[in-house]
Parts: structure tokens; sequence; C-alpha cells
């Protein structure tokens, strides 16, 4: 395999090569290569399916590699929200925000099975103390408000809620209608320092301006752009 992947980096410089002879002797190394790595796999392939212990065979590789990528639960992030008794109406922000972690009326109720053993619900605390750390950051892609209970359950598979707890927040205050947002999320590759004030971050409340300053540079995106592509032709059927 070390010899393969060797050939593989020279046939890319080679391309770049106007020298024939060079091409030449490079394309019948290769051929060689290929004709000695047949010959070998011909005679031990009996002997891998029986000694294999662990390492993948052409076999393996759609149970191994595709299946568990196809099943994967590739992320998308969308928030409900409402307004509440303190927080009378969402302010939509238009510019990136942090996520700031706190834990008021969650349960691990209120979502699905398959989420209820995250660390944050197990935890089930936050620590006020005035300064944390910037790990993840955000910003709203699009908005969109959800009309009906069956126009609801149609984004059932793209968040991590219960139906019942959307349900609930669906019928509370039915004149103030419930809007679906979509997040681009993205993870801070080194977090960062954030001093806030406390009695602003703590109780019912989406939004607090932090004391300090805070330039990201280095982060990578953590949804999935064919997910989110999915659930805006979903959320398109909403208006």
């Amino acid at each position: 395999w070390t010899i393969y992947e060797m050939l593989t980096k020279w046939n890319l410089k080679i391309d770049n090569q106007s020298e024939n002879s060079l091409i030449e002797i490079f394309n019948s190394q290769f051929e060689n290569s290929n004709r000695y790595f047949t010959k070998f796999v011909k005679e031990k392939y009996a002997t891998f399916l029986k000694e294999n212990d662990g390492d993948s065979l052409s076999k393996d590789i759609f149970d191994r590699e595709i299946i568990p990528l196809l099943s994967e639960n590739k992320k998308v992030c969308l928030i409900f929200r409402k307004g509440g008794i303190h927080e009378k109406n969402f302010d939509e922000k238009n510019d990136y925000f942090g996520f700031f972690p706190t834990f008021e009326h969650e349960s691990s109720d209120t979502v699905k099975p398959d989420f209820r053993n995250i660390k944050y619900l197990l935890d089930r605390r936050v620590d006020y103390s005035g300064t944390s750390e910037l790990t993840h950051f955000g910003k709203i892609i699009g908005s969109y408000e959800v009309s009906s209970i069956d126009k609801l359950k149609l984004l059932d598979n793209f968040h991590i809620w219960e139906s019942s707890y959307l349900v609930d927040r669906f019928n509370f205050r039915p004149k103030n209608p419930l809007k679906c947002y979509l997040l681009d999320v993205f993870k801070v590759k080194l977090a960062k320092k954030i001093e806030y004030n406390v009695e602003e971050a703590k109780g019912c409340t989406s939004w607090f301006q932090l004391k300090n300053e805070v330039a990201v540079h280095s982060y990578e995106k953590v949804n999935d752009d064919f997910q989110n592509n999915k659930v805006l032709k979903v959320l398109n059927e909403l208006v």
C-alpha cells in the first residue's frame, strides 16, 4: 500500500512534466506494480478471508464503510421560538452570535430518546461565574412561520425535540406564531474566553451582550450543507 501511495503522488507530479521518456518510465513502473499486486492478491486472498483480524476487505466495504455513512445522523440546526413570560417576542438577529450553555426549563423528556444521553442534559447545570468559553457560534440563515401542527410535523426528521413538546409550544399563546429558524453553526477550533454580566445572562432570555470583544479566526462548519438543502425544501413548503 505504501508503494502504491507513493506512485499515486508521483502520478500527480508527472502530469505536469513534458519529458516523454520520464513519463514512459513511470507508466511502466505503475503497470508493473499493478501486475505484481494483482498476482499477490490472487495468491493470498483465500488466506485473507480466513485470517482477517479486522481490516476491511472488498467484501466488507459496503457493510463497514457505506452503511454507517448512510445511517449517520448528519447535522442540521433548527431552533423554534415563540417568546415566553419574560421575553414576550423573540428578537431576530442578523449578525453572528455565540452559544452560551444554560439550564432553565430544559428536560430530557422534551427530546427524542436517541438524544437523552448527551452530556448537557445529564449535567443539568450551568456555572454563572461571569466568565466562560466561546466554543460555537452561529447565524440565522432562514426564518419561517409554522402555521399548523401538520406543517410542524413535516420537520420532525430534522430536529431533536419530541413532537408533543413542540405541539405544546405551538399551542402556547396561540395569537403569537411559532417561528422556526435555520442556522449555520460553527465550531471554534481554539475556544475563546468571554466575560459577561451574570444578571443579564440568567433567566429566560435569548440574548445578552458580552463585556469583551471576541475575534474568531479559526473555525469549522458543523452543520451539513446537504441536510440544509433537504430541510430548506420542507421549510419552503411552510410558506
